[in-house]
């Protein structure tokens, strides 16, 4: 009988155990989660103050985001910068793509660096390539681009974005242009976002079946592993929106009309 008592006891620990860590996988995911759905009540709300003009504003600068021991969302990163804890609205969607189309580019200039030291591209070829492809425009480098510094190269191609963008803003319209970028906003967050759901349950499902972490605790490999997978899901959002607002078309002209059965008795 003592010995079913212990089996019992044993069994009961270890299923409060597990109820433990899933609480505490859930809270790492409450955090994400939070951070997520925010944002995207931010990005809604902003369409009642869609058509408000940021020309005058400043644009406050957003450092790259840094990881957290404990797994836990940076209070800014990315697009998170939106979600403030205030509940307050950027001031439009404008100054929010523009805060990507920055950070993007800074990525692109940083995966250029030279290895050994210096101030200019590591190899200019290579990111001309990068930047061509991802963006409509040729750029006219003065200096030279292989010649140029990085803070140059980085200011060059930021105005010549600008430049692009504000003709496409002239040709749509401010109010079609806003209405462009709360589109990719959201279908961006949304399909990411189902997509990172789906990898959060991979990494949580090979912790349950006892992977092997070489003794570290599964919660802190979980929190680990799921904020890298955030992370890299914020970085693929603003890549994507960055490139799809100056790649998407908008058709103003209404729809034509069906033609109408012509009046006449009822059959």
């Amino acid at each position: 009988t003592k010995s079913i008592e212990k089996a019992q006891t044993r069994v009961e620990q270890m299923h409060f155990e597990i109820r433990k860590n899933l609480l505490k996988f859930d809270d790492v995911m409450d955090s994400q989660r939070d951070t997520i759905y925010t944002l995207r009540d931010t990005v809604l709300a902003s369409a009642t103050d869609m058509f408000v003009s940021s020309e005058d504003e400043d644009v406050p600068e957003t450092e790259a985001p840094a990881s957290t021991e404990n797994g836990s969302v940076p209070e800014e990163i990315g697009l998170a910068a939106l979600a403030e804890k205030e509940g307050k609205a950027p001031a439009t969607l404008k100054t929010t793509i523009w805060q990507m189309i920055e950070r993007v580019v800074q990525d692109a200039v940083d995966d250029n660096l030279p290895e050994k030291g210096g101030n200019t591209l590591e190899n200019p070829d290579r990111y001309e390539q990068w930047l061509t492809s991802k963006f409509p425009v040729k750029p006219i480098w003065n200096p030279p681009l292989a010649q140029a510094s990085l803070d140059e190269v980085e200011e060059q191609t930021l105005a010549t974005l600008r430049e692009v963008y504000e003709q496409r803003e002239a040709e749509f319209g401010p109010e079609m242009m806003r209405l462009l970028e709360r589109l990719l906003l959201l279908d961006r967050i949304d399909d990411h976002w189902k997509d990172h759901l789906q990898n959060i349950d991979y990494i949580e499902e090979g912790i349950r079946f006892g992977a092997g972490y070489g003794g570290k605790d599964p919660i802190v490999v979980f929190k680990n592993e799921a904020l890298a997978v955030f992370e890299s899901m914020y970085q693929q959002i603003e890549e994507e929106v960055s490139e799809f607002i100056f790649k998407s078309q908008v058709n103003t002209q209404a729809p034509r009309r069906a033609p109408g059965r012509r009046a006449g008795k009822p059959r």
